[in-house]
């Protein structure tokens, strides 16, 4: 998880959470939700930071008392994070046993925060571990959920938590400004990443990052040439199971702007509105199952081709 502190963009979401933990009606189980890559576990580590500092000054910790180091150095004694492992993509039924004894032992500062990172891979044996502490929590014991999906989290789980929505809405400058602080680049590259992340700050840096725009230039000049003499087919399936992450997503993005109708300008959205209109759909839902199955064994070459075949 890229390590950002106080996303300007949740500063008054910070202040209410602070506030409401200082005037004691913090909730003991808060489901944070929002779209993905805008930055809701870096703003779960943040809340929890300030809970846990004890030298706070205002809502932002002071990031120098022995509880900001801790956690700093991923030591503390009442803070634990859990998230999926990253081959199986699910939390299991061990994480939240551990999440149980650690809320369980005596705190060291007075209070305890636990986060729960992509909370919906919980599977469903680790979703019922975790109901006994929702419904018994421990005094002074945060729990806090951070999910994209809620809806495929049980009810059971959802229904004991106070949700808090966090949204970009209305910040676009505020992003701008703040790509621009951590990633100096021309301003006509930060329009342009911010445009294929739509809007998203997270998913933005990670392109700016990686230079999507070379990505997406090369992944460009490979599909036209495809497109223009089906001689390339091996080339082009290697470079983007090569660069899956930005690929999966550009293409993506292209076959939305042609469904949609936007990007007008863009070379590979005109290419791709001469197909007809159901089979460009088609071709959308077949590459999101493409996606799916990608953290899978199935073999990525093969459906990729396949795909690529019926453009």
């Amino acid at each position: 998880m890229t390590k950002f502190e106080y996303l300007p963009w949740f500063e008054s979401q910070l202040t209410e959470m602070v506030t409401r933990y200082d005037h004691k009606t913090f909730p003991q189980s808060l489901l944070l939700i929002g779209e993905p890559d805008i930055g809701k576990s870096i703003f779960a580590n943040d809340v929890a930071k300030s809970i846990l500092c004890l030298d706070r000054k205002g809502h932002h910790a002071c990031g120098q008392c022995q509880s900001c180091l801790w956690i700093d150095k991923n030591s503390h004694p009442d803070f634990l994070s859990i998230a999926s492992e990253d081959k199986s993509h699910f939390i299991k039924v061990d994480q939240i046993r551990q999440l149980i004894q650690f809320a369980q032992m005596t705190s060291e500062t007075g209070r305890k925060v636990i986060i729960i990172h992509n909370a919906d891979e919980m599977n469903l044996n680790a979703a019922n571990a975790l109901l006994k502490t929702l419904e018994e929590p421990m005094q002074n014991c945060y729990l806090i959920l951070v999910t994209n999906y809620p809806k495929k989290l049980p009810v059971t789980i959802t229904s004991r938590c106070q949700r808090q929505l966090l949204s970009i809405s209305g910040e676009h400058d505020v992003i701008f400004n703040w790509l621009k602080q951590v990633n100096p680049v021309s301003e006509d590259k930060i329009h342009q990443v911010l445009g294929l992340s739509y809007g998203r700050p997270i998913l933005s840096y990670q392109f700016l990052l990686n230079d999507i725009l070379l990505i997406m230039n090369e992944l460009e000049s490979l599909l036209v040439r495809y497109w223009q003499h089906r001689s390339n087919l091996s080339e082009l399936t290697d470079f983007m199971v090569k660069n899956w992450h930005f690929a999966s997503h550009l293409v993506l993005y292209w076959l939305s702007c042609a469904l949609k109708e936007e990007c007008q300008s863009d070379n590979i959205v005109k290419i791709l509105r001469e197909c007809p209109l159901m089979l460009a759909f088609e071709q959308y839902e077949t590459f999101i199952k493409i996606i799916e199955l990608s953290s899978t064994p199935v073999k990525q070459e093969w459906l990729l081709q396949e795909w690529l075949l019926r453009l």
